[in-house]
């Protein structure tokens, strides 16, 4: 056994570089996955934006201009005498913007208009923007009614202008006085300054008269002939944008927080193992499966890797198990047997998982002695095994029987039971009970007598932690694993179209010739 210990060591140096949980499944993967998560998603925005446009009362939107150029000829006149300097426009816009929607032009617009609501709810109606690269502001007025929305834009935006002339006229007013104070106080002699002044003076009174305040109305609002809100058809893009990429999340999230392994790739992170074969749901019934069948071809290409490889080379017991139970285990134990023998391998299969004994769902078994009945009573096990399918006269299988004490399994008689097995056939293969809580398999693992072991992983059953911690315990025992078998997932690409055609094929076959024999 020094050389099956080396190669044990060997193996878990290779792999122990591997990342020990499997990285993120890819995006089409979870697209495939959880593809039902995204279509209801979707379907239930759109439905929720249909039912908002359905429900939702109408809304208009018009839209009123101002021209606004802030020369501020009044200022001017007065700055002449002063070290005053001209406003910034950007920031003079900026007010204005904010002007548009003050209270101080609310109210004027709600006694204009005559309206009972409150002036915050008035205001609560009316945006106002700045065109780009233009001096016109956009007031526009949000309303049930499209006519009232008409006129609460148009509203403001007079108010606006009327409430831009009475403070440019306040600044005329207030130019003038500051003017007509400075003419006051000079002497009579300075006939220079007092010229000056008196010329400003009369700007002030010739510009006063055509003030405007800088703000003119350029286009009055229209009567909007569609609602602004709700827009089904919109409503309905939004909802589905929203739906599916809210679904998109929902899909990433269970994915994130599903622990289940999936694919090759996160099993053998997992247990730093390679995947031998796959055995999909179509070969997982090995009771009444013919071994030349399509279906069967896992199961042979497992016994030709057992037997043909380099790797497996002098290895004659094998013992099968998995990290929990409901993984396919013993469904791999049978059908690996039965391609072992049909190849024309004298083949032994033992059932050790005595506490879910389910070789009986693969072959008619008779009685009840076996394992026990050897081990107990010291029976030769060639008076014991049983030869349940007479096509395959090389297999032989040997039952459990009543559960024994785990100490049994490291006493001598165990050992003299597997040493008679080993004389009786060319290829013993155990079927072993679970590694995770029962200590039975663990025990196992370091029988002498067993050379390897295979893992047997069930996709969306078994867990990263559950692998993870088989691992470790594989890694503190004798006999070493070969590889992965894993169950539940279909061949990919090519190879599973291939043994879809075969299937479809020989079904077919067997319509037309009925009368053809079978072998099992």
């Amino acid at each position: 056994m020094g050389s099956i210990i080396s190669a044990m060591g060997s193996d878990s140096s290779a792999t122990s570089g591997r990342p020990d949980a499997p990285s993120l499944p890819s995006a089409v993967l979870v697209l495939r996955e959880r593809w039902l998560i995204i279509a209801l998603t979707t379907v239930l925005g759109v439905a929720v934006a249909i039912a908002y446009a359905v429900t939702s009362p109408k809304s208009y939107q018009a839209t009123a201009k101002v021209l606004f150029q802030p020369s501020s000829p009044i200022s001017e006149a007065v700055v002449q005498g002063s070290t005053a300097s001209l406003e910034d426009p950007t920031r003079v816009a900026a007010t204005d913007l904010l002007l548009i929607t003050s209270g101080a032009v609310g109210d004027a617009v709600r006694q204009a208009l005559g309206v009972k609501i409150s002036t915050s709810d008035l205001l609560s109606k009316v945006t106002a923007s700045e065109e780009t690269n233009a001096d016109l502001f956009d007031i526009t007025a949000t309303d049930g009614n499209p006519v009232q929305a008409a006129r609460i834009a148009t509203a403001f935006a007079a108010q606006f202008v009327a409430f831009r002339r009475r403070i440019a006229q306040q600044g005329a007013v207030a130019a003038e006085t500051d003017l007509k104070q400075r003419l006051a106080s000079l002497p009579a002699s300075d006939t220079s300054d007092r010229a000056q002044l008196q010329a400003a003076l009369q700007r002030v009174y010739e510009l006063g008269a055509v003030q405007t305040g800088d703000a003119t109305i350029v286009d009055t609002a229209g009567v909007p002939s569609s609602a602004s809100s709700p827009r089904p058809k919109l409503d309905a893009v939004l909802g589905l944008v929203f739906g599916f990429g809210l679904g998109l999340g929902l899909a990433f999230l269970v994915d994130l927080t599903d622990r289940r392994i999936k694919d090759d790739e996160g099993f053998e992170a997992a247990y730093g193992l390679s995947t031998l074969v796959h055995v999909p749901a179509r070969s997982m019934t090995t009771a009444g499966l013919q071994p030349r069948a399509p279906a069967f071809e896992p199961y042979r290409i497992l016994g030709g890797t057992l037997t043909f490889s380099k790797t497996t080379a002098g290895v004659r017991s094998v013992l099968i198990t998995s990290a929990v139970a409901q993984e396919g285990k013993t469904t791999v134990a049978a059908g690996l047997a039965k391609a072992l023998a049909d190849s024309g391998h004298t083949v032994s299969l033992v059932e050790l998982d005595q506490r879910r004994p389910s070789l009986t769902r693969h072959f008619a078994l008779k009685g009840e002695a076996g394992l026990t009945t050897a081990l107990m009573n010291r029976e030769p096990v060639a008076n014991l095994l049983q030869w349940p399918v007479p096509s395959l006269p090389r297999l032989n299988v040997l039952p459990g029987g009543p559960r024994i004490p785990l100490e049994l399994l490291r006493s001598a008689e165990m050992d003299r039971v597997m040493e008679q097995l080993l004389e009786l056939s060319e290829i013993v293969i155990y079927d072993a009970p679970p590694i995770l809580g029962v200590a039975e398999a663990q025990a196992l693992l370091d029988h002498p007598r067993i050379d390897a072991s295979l893992i047997v992983g069930r996709a969306y059953r078994t867990t990263r932690d559950e692998a993870k911690r088989t691992r470790a315990i594989l890694d503190q025992r004798l006999v070493r694993p070969l590889g992965l078998v894993l169950t539940g997932l279909d061949e990919p690409g090519a190879a599973g179209a291939y043994y879809a055609a075969s299937e479809a094929r020989d079904g077919h076959e067997a319509e037309v010739a009925p009368a053809r024999g079978s072998r099992v």
